[in-house]
């Protein structure tokens, strides 16, 4: 008898061992009651869980009864409704009834989610599709703390990140929702999707400012992500990397960023809203990309906003000496948080300089070894050396293998900076197809900095044709010695 309980305790433990790999490879699945046997309930959302087994919650001394790491979450789910929905006006995201036994509630699933996995929001199968609109719920990391080293929370900035992301499936659908046959539109552009929805981690509640758990800096680790926007910025802005780069998406956040603190966080509103009223199995990248300039025109436009964004990141990279100062007289050249982030960026890789080769007997430098512009919103930054009293030519040329170009595809930004009076003059050009180049004449001064910034577009009813293809270019730095100033 003793032997039998014995391979009925090893039999039993064996398959509860089983069923919990077997949850653990197939994890975005909708948990059920059995593996979370445990809820509690808010105005807007059920939180399931349990205190046993593989995705036991973390063991706190509870308080009034309840474990604080649910009532945090419980918190932060009620805020981000409030902040979103209620401040802001995005859409709510649609519920599921009563699919995961929530009564018409959001369901918040608390998980043992692989490493590196701190949340995700997930759609129901076909079968449970609901006004052609998918139906979400969300996994937590029965992990998540309340800290990292940036100052931040991952717990809340997780919580805002998915909450987010089911605010984007009112307006349309994520990747994960591309089932074959329930009518659920799904974004090109994961840059979009993720960028925003980090930009949602760092958004804080109006009506308690200066709450720290709503001002999140958990982001701050995307400055220097490798591949990300900061350190590889030939590539694109806006294309769907998420299969081989997904981390790329998520460091466009500061692009978001800086449109929000430019223009008003009501711009990332105006651009769901704009995407929402979009039809069609799949939102194509030209239809991003005119929700994009539709939105902006109202602000300069897609090209301006793009050229200042990379203008006021070359200034956070390479300008740190009295940073302070020049915020104070160009502030549409700077982050709100620049000191900040100033104190994580690792200058060996954000933002990268391509200098021009050393100059010739004619006395002309030649950039060659130049990153391909991959697609819309890339760019390129070259330290120039001009000699002080004489006149230059900057002549950008497309190489051979570049489609022929037009002239909103390649723009070109001469900064000219005195760094001691933080007086900054910004000279802009579009390529010239008439010549097939792009011509600067520059008459330089001691005592002050040149830069270049290359950087393309798209217009949105090209951008599927030419937005993927690469641009190649050089840079021709010629002066002319016989000339005195």
């Amino acid at each position: 008898m003793k032997y039998i309980k014995l391979f009925y305790v090893v039999a039993s433990l064996l398959c509860a061992v089983i069923t919990e790999m077997a949850y653990a490879s197939d994890y975005r699945e909708r948990p059920t009651k059995k593996m979370l046997p445990l809820s509690i309930q808010t105005k807007h959302f059920c939180i399931h869980y349990t205190l046993d087994g593989l995705h036991s919650v973390q063991s706190y001394e509870t308080i009034d009864g309840l474990n604080p790491f649910l009532l945090d979450i419980k918190y932060y789910l009620e805020a981000n409704w409030y902040k979103f929905v209620v401040e802001r006006h995005y859409k709510a995201p649609l519920v599921d009834d009563t699919l995961g036994g929530g009564q018409g509630l959001y369901d918040v699933y608390i998980v043992d989610l692989p490493i590196g996995e701190n949340g995700e929001v997930h759609v129901d199968a076909p079968k449970y599709k609901h006004q052609n609109k998918p139906t979400m719920y969300m996994l937590l990391s029965k992990k998540l703390s309340r800290v990292d080293i940036y100052g931040g929370n991952p717990l809340s900035a997780t919580i805002a990140h998915e909450f987010f992301h089911m605010i984007q499936n009112r307006y349309y659908g994520s990747a994960w929702a591309a089932f074959s046959d329930n009518g659920v539109t799904t974004a090109l552009s994961t840059s979009l999707r993720e960028g925003t929805a980090v930009w949602a981690e760092t958004v804080c509640l109006q009506s308690v400012i200066n709450l720290p758990e709503m001002e999140n800096t958990n982001y701050l680790h995307y400055l220097n992500a490798h591949p990300g926007m900061n350190t590889e910025p030939h590539r694109p802005l806006l294309i769907n990397e998420e299969a081989t780069m997904s981390q790329y998406a998520y460091t466009t956040v500061f692009f978001w960023k800086y449109l929000a603190e430019r223009l008003g966080e009501q711009v990332i509103w105006e651009i769901w809203e704009k995407i929402g009223a979009l039809s069609g199995a799949t939102i194509r990248l030209d239809q991003e990309m005119q929700v994009l300039e539709d939105v902006l025109a109202n602000y300069g436009g897609l090209t301006k906003m793009v050229r200042d964004y990379w203008i006021t990141t070359y200034q956070l990279a390479h300008y740190p000496e009295n940073y302070k100062e020049f915020q104070k007289k160009y502030p549409q050249y700077t982050f709100e948080a620049a000191m900040t982030y100033q104190k994580f960026i690792r200058k060996a890789v954000f933002l990268p300089l391509v200098d021009l080769a050393t100059v010739d007997a004619l006395n002309t430098s030649i950039a060659t070894k130049v990153p391909d512009l991959s697609a819309m919103g890339g760019a390129n930054f070259h330290a120039l050396n001009l000699m002080p009293d004489k006149s230059t030519k900057l002549i950008v040329k497309p190489l051979l293998g570049t489609p022929s170009l037009k002239s909103d595809d390649l723009y070109a930004v001469l900064l000219k900076q005195n760094s001691q009076s933080q007086n900054l003059v910004i000279s802009f050009k579009s390529f010239d197809t008439a010549y097939k180049q792009i011509l600067f004449e520059v008459e330089a001064e001691a005592n002050v900095d040149y830069s270049l910034i290359i950087f393309r577009l798209t217009p949105p009813e090209t951008a599927n044709k030419r937005g993927l293809a690469q641009i190649r270019y050089r840079i021709e730095q010629k002066t002319d010695l016989t000339t005195e100033k």
